[in-house]
């Protein structure tokens, strides 16, 4: 006796027979007679679509509640990262708290879970600092900071009268040049952090 075959479907007739289904008043079984579709296809296609559905649904929702507050906070974010410092989801929640104080919303919270939309909504993730590095050529206007710079300082020195005794070397104090933080709130996909 000859096997019988089993026909696979490809996904525009899925499509089409689901949806034949859903507008006819037939039902599931009359539909399988008719159409003479195994009756487990269907079942399967139908759940499939279901499934598919809910999967497109989930998510972080695609328009911000509080949009000033978002945009203010993404340009820190902008600002703190160009300037070399690491930024952590406790700093955005720090932060965000301190804009909606601002803006005078007093319902925020800032929760943990709006710091994962945001970040999501606004394309960023946590990654690991990848480099840390220096300026290697300065501007006119690095140089102009640092003239004035020590110009202050030895105004400063001069008018407190400091002894030599007090004035210490930076690599004599305990701060650090390098920051310990070893993980920073980026732009998904860039290539340095």
């Amino acid at each position: 006796m000859e096997k019988a075959h089993r026909r696979m479907y490809v996904d525009w007739e899925i499509k089409y027979h689901v949806k034949s289904y859903r507008t006819s008043k037939l039902s599931l079984g009359e539909f399988f007679r008719k159409k003479n579709i195994p009756n487990a296809c269907l079942s399967r296609w139908i759940s499939k679509e279901a499934s598919d559905v809910k999967r497109r649904k989930r998510g972080p929702e695609k328009h911000a509640q509080y949009p000033e507050l978002e945009s203010r906070l993404r340009q820190w974010v902008d600002d703190e990262r160009q300037k070399g410092y690491p930024v952590t989801r406790n700093d955005l929640q720090i932060q965000a708290l301190d804009i909606a104080k601002e803006l005078a919303l007093g319902d925020f919270k800032a929760s943990r879970s709006w710091i994962a939309k945001f970040m999501s909504r606004e394309n960023l993730s946590s990654r690991a600092v990848t480099h840390t590095s220096r300026k290697e050529e300065f501007s006119e206007k690095d140089i102009e900071d640092q003239e004035r710079f020590f110009n202050e300082l030895v105004e400063i020195v001069d008018i407190q009268e400091s002894p030599p005794k007090d004035i210490l070397n930076f690599d004599q104090t305990n701060v650090k040049y390098v920051p310990s933080k070893i993980r920073t709130i980026n732009e998904t996909g860039a290539k340095q952090v």
